[in-house]
């Protein structure tokens, strides 16, 4: 019973600190020094490598934000059940009322372009789905398509008329018929393809917005959490910083948004970062989106509250949807 007393003694007041300090401003300072008493061989920086406990912490911070960071409040890449990869019960109906609740004031419905089949009555429904929502908020009808290649897109002209803005994916490889990497366990060959994608969709007539730039799936190069950041932040040292420097500035000079997603916090790639702020610093606009495929993650928009914060964004930095 003594050594009982003895765990609970030593225990509990760290349990209850670790508490108190979750909801107080040193949250970050506390629950990065437990990470480096468990493992003090990890580097102390903020977006370097990147574990549970960070996630913990982004996604308290946000919560305890989201409705105090004015800037969220809009979400402009949204999928619905008529994305296959999306939940069967996702309506445009739920999504509605779900956002209203958040206090969101904008949002974008954008399944991807192959699931109307380029049929006009697809899309007609899509669109009559929204009215009957009756929402009290603005809904944007947008639509995600994605670059093949250099110059080949998967979506027409005569279908892209439809909708009120294209978001253009650079690196779903996950699809059929997208141009791949020649390695994808090399970072110096995906960082080449990943920037010559990047162009793609920079150069493409079609695209308002550039979506998931640079963001990694673990699910697609089949790493680890721990893995895909370190992959992720080689891979960004190896793309040349003129050329890149240069493609914002044509994004600047079109108008086109790049999107920031909470994708970036859960794919464990907190090193985006220091792309974002180059965005900034080139005058390009983000366009902020969930890319959510169910309700919760929806929810996880707040993680990106800490972060757009720290980056000092305000609206002028927010790229929304022509009307």
């Amino acid at each position: 019973m003594n050594l009982v007393n003895l765990v609970l003694s030593l225990l509990l007041p760290q349990f209850f600190l670790a508490i108190h300090q979750i909801f107080c401003n040193n949250t970050t300072t506390y629950l990065i020094n437990r990470r480096r008493v468990s493992n003090p061989d990890l580097p102390d920086k903020r977006f370097g490598e990147f574990g549970q406990i960070e996630f913990m912490r982004y996604a308290l911070i946000g919560l305890k934000r989201l409705k105090e960071y004015e800037m969220i409040s809009c979400d402009y890449h949204i999928h619905t059940q008529l994305s296959g990869c999306a939940d069967n019960e996702l309506s445009v109906k739920k999504i509605i009322q779900f956002q209203q609740d958040l206090g969101i004031e904008a949002i974008g419905i954008t399944d991807h372009d192959y699931s109307y089949k380029s049929k006009v009555k697809t899309i007609q429904a899509a669109q009559q789905a929204i009215k009957e929502a009756d929402p009290a908020i603005k809904v944007h009808f947008g639509v995600e398509s994605q670059m093949l290649e250099y110059q080949v897109t998967s979506i027409t002209i005569r279908l892209a008329s439809y909708f009120d803005y294209v978001l253009m994916a650079p690196n779903h490889y996950h699809l059929r018929g997208i141009a791949q990497p020649r390695s994808f366990r090399d970072p110096r060959r995906v960082a080449l393809h990943e920037i010559y994608m990047f162009e793609a969709a920079i150069a493409c007539p079609l695209t308002d917005a550039v979506v998931h730039p640079f963001l990694l799936s673990p699910r697609v190069f089949q790493f680890s959490a721990e893995e895909i950041a370190a992959f992720g932040q080689e891979m960004m040292r190896n793309i040349e910083q003129k050329r890149l420097l240069y493609q914002l500035d044509l994004v600047s000079q079109r108008g086109l948004g790049i999107e920031i997603s909470p994708k970036m916090v859960r794919y464990n790639q907190l090193h985006l970062v220091e792309f974002y702020k180059l965005c900034l610093e080139r005058d390009v606009k983000l366009l902020i989106g969930s890319d959510a495929h169910n309700l919760k993650q929806l929810e996880e928009l707040s993680l990106l509250a800490p972060i757009l914060e720290e980056l000092g964004v305000t609206e002028e930095h927010l790229w929304h949807p022509k009307e």
